[in-house]
């Protein structure tokens, strides 16, 4: 109930007279003239504009809220340039925020020679798995629309999740992975999806593992660059409690310093450890633990820790288990940061952007296929270069000029067209031979976006 002043309060017929506004008890309900004179006459303008205010802000409320419960469906999306699929849904948000374009791959991972994986390493792998292409993928660019009938006018921030599923699940891609057994077949056997030619019959894409950060060169990327890492920084090592992945407030700050030092080209590999299963049993009685379980709990404890600090850090969670080697079994209980120098191409990275649509931009080493469909000469044009051609990118304001003074433009300032993407110009692309995610990979985000906005790619340009 909205209160009355006192001095309304106080007068002898209050109680008699309140029967008159019953909606003054109903913030967020329509008032008639009479309800808002009767309470003008008791309480003053000053609880009319109260009583408005309340209402006003009640109904806002009930909006969002009703726009949040009716969340649009993800839709199946596959990108004029004949590679990929995904999901993509395009989220809103409150005024004032971006919107949300989230795509999402399906995967189903296949783990072949499976007798040489534990349910541990597993689980690792797809961990690391889905926050490689996440950190590296999301938050790029910002999409804006600069053209078109309806204008879509909050800016747009793009969000991709890989999504694991089972075997019997609607899936985009099965995802084969093979522990390397020496052989020269199994160098590196990561193909780009297939244009598909039914929608019940996902792509492969056959991944041999090698570590999600590691710089596997192949044949068919000659300019991939070295597969050796460099430790240059650490370890940092944070310490658990007995049985426990939940981090120490004072690792926090530790963490966070950690996470910030990390550039481009640089990653952290973080391997977690435990004591004996006897030593991290937390009550007498109870069950203890599954060592590697416990450990990739602390790993991803300390790697989320460090993702919120950094989002578009390359972070990597390694269970060690039982550190055997530790004399006081609570110095087991720890992880260790690691800051690593990584030279090449993350091969795991490179093949996200075949899934969402992609194509190579290097040249195909084998002269025998250079000039096929996704087999490029040096100087051809690539499969999202159509795109490209008809896309904007604006770069962002360059700080030494400072911050633009007075309001904001009604108009959004305009880029330049990408242009056509040739193979082999760009070595530090990440779709070449390099680890950079480009404005112009960015293409097949605009098509979705404009897709779900009845808009086109032309409409769009790509930010940052």
């Amino acid at each position: 109930m909205l209160p009355l002043p006192d001095a309304v309060a106080r007068t002898p017929d209050v109680a008699a007279q309140r029967r008159d506004v019953p909606a003054a008890a109903s913030p967020g309900i329509s008032h008639n003239r009479h309800d808002f004179f009767v309470l003008q006459r008791l309480a003053g303008n000053r609880a009319v504009c109260q009583l408005a205010a309340t209402s006003i802000a009640v109904q806002r409320q009930r909006r969002r809220a009703g726009a949040a419960a009716a969340v649009p469906t993800p839709q199946r999306y596959r990108p004029t340039t004949g590679i990929g699929q995904f999901d993509v849904v395009l989220q809103d948000t409150p005024p004032g925020r971006p919107d949300i374009l989230r795509a999402e791959l399906r995967l189903f991972f296949d783990f072949v020679n499976s007798r040489f994986w534990t349910n541990t390493q597993r689980q690792a792998y797809i961990s690391n798995y889905r926050h490689l292409a996440h950190s590296q993928w999301s938050d790029r660019f910002v999409l804006r629309q600069i053209g078109g009938r309806r204008r879509h006018r909050d800016p747009v921030h793009v969000q991709l999740y890989v999504v694991p599923v089972l075997a019997n699940e609607p899936r985009h891609f099965d995802l084969l992975i093979q522990r390397p057994t020496g052989s020269d077949d199994d160098r590196d056997n990561v193909y780009p999806p297939s244009p598909l030619t039914s929608t019940a019959t996902p792509a492969t894409v056959f991944e041999r593992d090698s570590g999600p950060l590691q710089a596997v060169p192949d044949a068919r990327h000659p300019r991939a660059g070295s597969t050796s890492t460099r430790v240059i920084g650490g370890p940092v090592r944070i310490m658990f409690s007995t049985g426990s992945d939940q981090l120490l407030p004072v690792d926090e700050g530790s963490l966070r310093t950690a996470a910030a030092s990390i550039q481009a080209g640089q990653a952290a590999r973080i391997r977690a450890f435990t004591a004996p299963p006897q030593n991290e049993t937390l009550a007498a009685g109870g069950s203890p633990p599954d060592p590697e379980a416990l450990s990739l709990r602390r790993a991803e404890s300390v790697r989320d820790s460090m993702a919120a600090a950094n989002p578009a850090a390359q972070l990597e969670v390694i269970p060690m288990g039982v550190d055997s080697a530790a004399i006081y079994p609570p110095s087991a209980m720890r992880a260790e940061v690691s800051i690593v120098s990584l030279e090449g191409r993350r091969i795991l990275v490179h093949e996200v952007g075949h899934m969402i649509g992609l194509g190579d931009e290097y040249e195909e080493p084998d002269p025998a296929k250079r000039g096929l469909q996704f087999h490029h000469r040096a100087g051809d044009l690539v499969e999202h270069s159509d795109l490209a051609t008809r896309i904007r990118h604006l770069p962002p304001a360059d700080p030494a000029r400072g911050a633009q003074r007075g309001p904001r433009p009604r108009t959004p300032t305009v880029g330049t067209l990408i242009g056509p993407v040739h193979a082999a110009t760009d070595n530090a692309s990440i779709m070449e031979a390099g680890d950079e995610v480009r404005a112009r990979h960015y293409v097949i985000f605009v098509e979705a976006v404009a897709t779900l906005t009845h808009s086109t790619p032309a409409d769009w340009q790509i930010e940052g």
